[in-house]
């Protein structure tokens, strides 16, 4: 069965997806973060230095319905996902 998230981005994201504050992606079911961050990378082959390896994912905040969310964190039709990637000392990780 197919499900519909909102996801909302921001730094980078938001750039390398075409200037867009907001996306919707259609999921099969079983969803979590992973599938769902590799599926942004299918539709958005610009999101491979922020989401091509694991490590890489890591570095990317991730909330759930505003709650932080890890990579094995199931994700609903209707759920409402935030991109935010993780900086250090003024560089993009």
């Amino acid at each position: 069965m197919a499900i519909s998230v909102k996801v909302r981005l921001f730094g980078p994201f938001y750039e390398m997806c075409g200037n867009r504050r907001e996306i919707t992606l259609d999921l099969i079911e079983p969803a979590n973060v992973d599938t769902l961050l590799s599926a942004m990378l299918q539709r958005y082959p610009d999101l491979r230095n922020l989401l091509g390896d694991e490590k890489q994912r890591k570095f990317t905040l991730v909330m759930v319905n505003n709650k932080r969310a890890d990579l094995d964190q199931p994700v609903a039709d209707g759920d409402e996902i935030c991109l935010f990637s993780a900086v250090m000392g003024g560089q993009m990780l």
